[in-house]
């Protein structure tokens, strides 16, 4: 084949350039080999002091001036300080003395007729009269006058009352109505115990008109009755007269029991509802009233229990209801307990409770007062039917409660009650400062204490003492402010109105700064917590007439503090670093082992106020050093040049050169993972304030300078 003059030009010219490469050897055993030089940015690095600050905490200016802001709630009182809704139980019992027997009528008539063979049976005068009425039946005749006439013995059966019973209470009516076509006069009438044989009552009325009635009420109490009684006409006396005779007109003689009660009954007790009454419950809100006039409360969660037990052998049914408290659909909230019949002498006993939500209590009753809630119980007995026996013994008792309400809302007068607020309180965002600015002196810092109410009363706030500490040098400062109470002020602040009771009002106080308070000292200690003595009196403008107050579940007073702290000031020792990623591989086209010597240039940019001290070393993948490029006192940066106003107006800029042998060459470039670049930053002179703003940087660019082997 045959070259061209071009091609042979071209060859021999790219054979002279190789010759005249100084650091070209030859080697027969190796082919062409020549070293060049290759430079390569490898990493870059860039950091300020934002990065080392949570975002929430910078504030910027127009211009870029930093300051740190942040906002710690260092106290917060709920309504709960100043209203807790006490719970309430009534205890209702039930016994003999409660529960009543039978309320019955029993009637006994006595004819005309009866009346005759009485008198036929005495003899003499009466039997003539006797006979008379007999013989004339259904006639109109002269009926003669009675005198002094008695019936035999009238059986009674009160069965339908009771078998037995010692009474405590309780009332039996006597009436006597006369159906005869005569007056009667001097008429008496005894009730007794047919067994037993003592008189339940006695009477004599002296006169009943024909075809009228007396009536006569005898109190039972102390007195035992049976249900075997024994009746008598004691006395009877009629005026004679022309009249039309029947035999079966009659006196009628009714006994009707009521209210009895008994301290020992042996009976069929009927069903009855035994206690039934709207009990008023007063609310003491705290130790004592102190005014609190609440007229509503909505329940986001409460309890209504029931605990009861009963001896006695028929069932008990218990129902209890808020009847001034409503659900959505009108309802009221209830809980009904029943408990079954005691058996042979061991008490039954129910537990239960139903669980409160979402529900409205109207405190006023109808309007007409306050802290009052109305309850309805209601006891029922329900029989079985069986004769049981009863005494004092036996009793049941149950126990109505009203436990654990959370209000959701309440609304009224809270009063004006006075919370006391002592202890300690930390503060986080002084643990912030310490880690990422532990270094730097605030020059000019900014607090600002604001109250957020949404509580809907005014208060008072007096500040007796806020002291801050740092625990761990054990350095303290008390805040010396212009709104302390030592000094006789106080604070008031507004809460929202009932047109809008998700609103939250904000007060702030005139802010503090080094003119008008200690606070740039407080700063200078870095406190981790603050002690304070302070006390919320609440509604100190308003008294007991108005009820416009309210407060939700989530009604609080906060105390917060507000710090602006520019961040200009003097630096001592603050670290910064960064790690950034490195690729030699990609850098180098992959021919690491090409390399033979070179050196690494850091190339720095300071453009912060202050000295920097910088160091750099490269690891491998778990952090591990594998060089360090920079001397073990580091590489310092003088400041940037400051202008007449305090900004940074030429950055200073260096380059540190760090010369690699071959072997240490490979060992970078086979393990370097990361380039790691630490600084330190002071002020120098010491002491000296300075600004610090968010543009502010310090720039590294490492770059690689290699002998790079070339083989032919």
């Amino acid at each position: 084949m045959h070259k061209t003059f071009r091609q042979i030009s071209t060859l021999l010219l790219i054979f002279g350039s190789l010759l005249m490469i100084d650091s070209c050897k030859y080697d027969p055993r190796k082919g062409f080999n020549w070293d060049t030089n290759l430079v390569a940015p490898i990493g870059y690095s860039e950091v300020s002091i934002l990065d080392f600050l949570p975002d929430s905490l910078v504030q910027t200016a127009g211009d870029n001036f930093m300051s740190i802001v942040f906002r710690d709630t260092l106290l917060q009182t709920d309504v709960a300080d100043f209203i807790t809704v006490p719970d309430t139980e009534i205890q209702q019992g039930l016994s003999l003395r409660t529960l009543e027997l039978p309320r019955d009528t029993i009637t006994r008539r006595v004819s005309l007729g009866f009346i005759a063979n009485q008198l036929i049976a005495q003899g003499g005068q009466n039997a003539t009269i006797g006979l008379t009425i007999i013989n004339n039946n259904g006639n109109v005749t002269t009926l003669p006058p009675i005198a002094n006439v008695s019936s035999d013995n009238i059986d009674i059966d009160a069965s339908q009352f009771f078998e037995y019973a010692d009474l405590s209470a309780g009332f039996i009516d006597l009436q006597i109505l006369n159906r005869l076509p005569v007056d009667l006069y001097n008429v008496g009438f005894t009730l007794r115990n047919k067994n037993l044989g003592n008189i339940v009552l006695s009477d004599t009325f002296p006169s009943i008109p024909s075809l009228e009635s007396v009536d006569a009420t005898y109190p039972m109490a102390g007195k035992s009755i049976e249900s075997a009684l024994v009746g008598k006409m004691t006395t009877l006396s009629t005026l004679g007269g022309f009249v039309l005779m029947d035999t079966s007109d009659y006196i009628e003689i009714r006994l009707i029991a009521r209210g009895l009660k008994a301290t020992h009954a042996t009976a069929v007790f009927p069903n009855q509802t035994v206690i039934d009454s709207i009990a008023k419950v007063k609310y003491y809100f705290g130790d004592k009233l102190k005014d609190v006039q609440l007229t509503k409360i909505a329940v986001k969660y409460g309890k209504l229990k029931i605990r009861a037990f009963s001896t006695v052998e028929d069932t008990i049914l218990f129902k209890y209801e808020l009847t001034s408290a409503y659900y959505k659909d009108g309802t009221h909230p209830f809980i009904i307990g029943k408990l079954p019949p005691a058996v042979n002498g061991v008490p039954s006993i129910v537990e239960d409770t139903n669980i409160i939500r979402d529900a409205y209590i109207d405190l006023t009753v109808n309007g007409t007062t306050y802290n009052t809630s109305q309850q309805r119980i209601k006891i029922d007995f329900l029989s079985s039917g069986k004769v049981i026996d009863f005494d004092l013994a036996d009793s049941v008792y149950a126990y109505f409660g009203l436990l654990e309400i959370e209000p959701s809302y309440v609304e009224g007068y809270i009063g004006r009650d006075t919370a006391i607020f002592k202890g300690e309180e930390k503060i986080e965002v002084f643990d912030q400062w310490k880690t990422q600015l532990d270094h730097i002196t605030a020059k000019d810092p900014r607090f600002t204490f604001s109250f957020a109410n949404t509580i809907g009363a005014n208060a008072r706030i007096d500040v007796n003492k806020i002291k801050f500490t740092n625990s761990k040098t054990g350095a303290t400062k008390l805040l010396d402010a212009p709104w302390i109470s030592t000094t006789g002020n106080f604070i008031a602040i507004n809460g929202p109105t009932l047109a809008d009771t998700s609103e939250e009002v904000i007060t702030s106080l005139a802010q503090l700064n080094a003119s008008n308070s200690n606070i740039a000292e407080i700063i200078a200690i870095l406190p981790d917590k603050m002690e304070y003595d302070m006390r919320i009196i609440a509604n100190y403008d308003k008294d007991s007439t108005s009820h416009d107050n309210f407060g939700t579940d989530r009604s609080s007073i906060k105390v917060m503090l507000d710090a602006e702290l520019p961040l200009e000031g003097a630096i001592d020792n603050l670290v910064l670093r960064d790690s950034v990623p490195l690729n030699f591989a990609a850098s180098l086209s992959g021919k690491v082992e090409n390399v033979n010597e070179g050196t690494l240039k850091i190339m720095l940019r300071n453009e912060f106020p202050v000295q920097i001290t910088a160091w750099a070393s490269i690891v491998d993948e778990n952090y591990v050093e594998v060089a360090a490029l920079t001397p073990n006192e580091g590489f310092v940066m003088a400041a940037g040049s400051v202008s007449a106003n305090g900004v940074v107006e030429q950055a200073m800029e260096s380059i540190y050169l760090k010369t690699l042998e071959q072997a240490d060459i490979q060992n970078v470039l086979a393990r370097g993972k990361h380039l790691v670049m630490r600084y330190r930053a002071d002020t120098k002179p010491s002491n000296t304030p300075v600004k610090f703003y968010a543009n502010y940087r310090i720039k590294a660019k490492m770059v690689a300078d290699f002998e790079y082997g070339v083989h032919l």
